[in-house]
């Protein structure tokens, strides 16, 4: 069956860390009537820059909708900095979950109740599917793609070609997760 992609947005013209615009076909309160919803990354690089992300009116507008959809049963998926969304809902608590490995430090601190694994690139938990690092989302993608059709995944990998990445370890600077320094 088709998959029917839909842009949701705060407004009705979403603008990219990239500058892109994108037309939102759906506002926050239509959620609830999807069966996934994948929130975006915010754009940040940092665990401040991403925590002040975190503050602004149209990010937690965002995490209203989202908490809202996900406690009427919304299957959730994330990549990158958007899994610190999903955390700031409540609604990844005692389940495990995902993000970029440089922001682990920082995530574990802020979401101790979320059972953080870095060495996983994507993360399937029961409410939420995330994913870690970068270009995370293609993984994430992929998986999503996976739930609905293996073949259609497969092929998709090979024409992007996208090999599968299980794990984030074999690219962590390790020296990295040892401290939460935004310098360093």
């Amino acid at each position: 069956p088709a998959i029917d992609v839909r842009v949701v947005g705060v407004t009705s013209r979403v603008a990219t860390s990239s500058g892109m615009v994108l037309v939102a076909d759906a506002g926050l309160g239509d959620l609830p009537s999807f069966d996934v919803v994948v929130v975006c990354a915010l754009g940040t690089f940092t665990t401040d820059d991403t925590v002040a992300a975190l503050a602004r009116p149209d990010v937690r507008s965002l995490v209203g909708a989202v908490t809202d959809a996900g406690a009427r049963g919304v299957r959730l998926a994330a990549a990158c900095t958007g899994a610190f969304v999903l955390a700031e809902t409540g609604l990844l608590d005692g389940g495990r979950a995902t993000t970029s490995w440089w922001l682990g430090a920082g995530f574990r601190t802020r979401y101790p109740r979320v059972d953080l694994d870095l060495d996983a690139m994507v993360v399937t938990d029961r409410r939420a599917m995330t994913a870690g690092a970068a270009f995370g989302h293609i993984d994430l993608a992929l998986a999503l793609l996976r739930r609905h059709s293996p073949a259609l995944a497969d092929l998709t990998s090979r024409m992007m070609l996208a090999d599968q990445r299980p794990a984030q370890s074999a690219y962590i600077a390790i020296g990295h997760l040892e401290h939460d320094d935004p310098i360093v």
